[in-house]
């Protein structure tokens, strides 16, 4: 700004201002007093005007760095703040997912989300900052996934017999490329693997019990039969 009628320019000792332009960026959050050095003034009259500024500095959400994963089942408490880096104090917690978690497993107030008896999916919360006139509202997404386990199925068991002396056992287990098997028997409390097949033909009498994992986010589903 320039008064058209006594001209004149800005000057200030805290900021940077060329023609009559000040330059704000970098500035950090106050007050801060500009002057206007007027040309020519009248005998008896002010040749400086001075006039306040005011720099609100925006809040920082900070920046989402990457997910927790965890399996279904696991019973975790994750603060929500440790996945963004540098971010402001004083945020606001807010839960978006489009299936909600159940409960009380998210604390807006502390920030944080328990995972256990929660479904598989994706859960994913805001961290806010609004009404920071002039600055606009800002937020940072920050998500924790939910990771389905495997379906173990031991299948039926039976007896074996004289004329039956080996059983089929597993049944619809989980199945792909990503999917390992183990088979174990209970020897009175001692467990041996003896197969890494979906199937097992058991001709022996126990307890055997099935491992099913996902290779691929490393969740594992039991199940057994006798």
């Amino acid at each position: 700004y320039v008064d058209p009628n006594q001209s004149g320019q800005w000057i200030s000792t805290d900021l940077t201002i060329v023609n009559n332009v000040v330059d704000l960026v970098g500035v950090a959050g106050g007050t801060y007093d500009v002057v206007y050095l007027i040309d020519n003034t009248e005998p008896n009259c002010d040749s400086t005007r001075v006039q306040t500024l005011t720099v609100v500095e925006p809040f920082n959400p900070g920046t989402f760095n990457e997910p927790v994963v965890v399996c279904e089942g696991e019973d975790i408490t994750i603060p929500l703040r440790d996945l963004l880096d540098d971010e402001n104090d004083g945020g606001r917690w807010e839960e978006i997912s489009t299936v909600l978690s159940k409960g009380d497993a998210f604390d807006a107030a502390a920030g944080t989300f328990a995972t256990g008896g929660q479904i598989a999916g994706n859960y994913v919360f805001t961290y806010n900052f609004e009404g920071n006139i002039p600055c606009p509202d800002v937020l940072e997404i920050v998500e924790v996934i939910i990771e389905a386990l495997p379906i173990a199925d031991a299948g039926e068991g039976g007896e074996l017999t004289c004329d039956i002396t080996a059983i089929t056992i597993g049944g619809n287990s989980s199945s792909g490329s990503n999917y390992t098997y183990s088979w174990t028997i209970d020897r009175n409390g001692t467990q041996e693997e003896v197969a890494t097949t979906a199937t097992y033909d058991a001709g022996e009498p126990g307890t055997y019990i099935l491992t099913v994992t996902n290779t691929d986010n490393g969740c594992i589903d039991t199940d057994e039969v006798e």
